[in-house]
């Protein structure tokens, strides 16, 4: 585990530093600019999550980047940024969804992974690591976001996460439910 995750999980949930906790959930954040330029400059739409809430420990946008129309064949591709306010900490995962062709389909075919799928993605990828590295932030992989917390969990008859409380969970929402609405 990378010693700033460490260290803000120790602060809040060990030493519970409640007061820090809610002091940072409650700044704003925005995009930096030159991520907003890149965006208006190439045609991509952003959804900003989390806009109704005052005091939440993180920000996600969604980074709509391109759509394929070819008659038959159908797909979007879109990038997604959480950065969390507790500790400088960014994730970036790269989207793709295809029309599901199949007679007996069910579902789009969708896929993740942290290599962008197109050369925009790419693009948007470098800008927003190198922007963010150079704002002192780290940015954590997908195992990383998914490393379990050994010693939080969550109270009783909370499921709908999963059993155990990961540093995604611990560090980009709200767990101890201070910060909501």
């Amino acid at each position: 585990m990378k010693k700033i995750v460490q260290d803000t999980l120790d602060r809040i949930y060990r030493k519970f530093d409640h007061e820090f906790y809610l002091q940072r959930s409650c700044q704003p954040l925005t995009l930096p600019g030159s991520v907003n330029e890149f965006v208006k400059g190439s045609n991509i739409s952003v959804v900003e999550f989390y806009k109704s809430k005052t005091c939440w420990p993180s920000k996600k946008w969604d980074f709509h980047v391109s759509k394929v129309d070819r008659g038959e064949f159908k797909s979007e591709f879109k990038t997604v940024l959480l950065v969390s306010k507790l500790a400088p900490l960014i994730h970036l995962q790269h989207e793709f969804r295809v029309k599901n062709q199949a007679e007996d389909q069910i579902h789009p075919l969708y896929g993740f992974f942290e290599q962008p799928f197109t050369q925009t993605q790419f693009r948007l990828d470098e800008l927003m690591s190198g922007t963010y590295s150079a704002l002192g932030y780290t940015r954590l992989s997908y195992a990383e976001m998914n490393e379990v917390v050994c010693d939080l969990a969550f109270p009783e008859g909370v499921t709908i996460y999963g059993p155990q409380v990961t540093v995604q969970y611990a560090l980009f929402n709200d767990f101890l439910g201070l910060a909501g609405d």
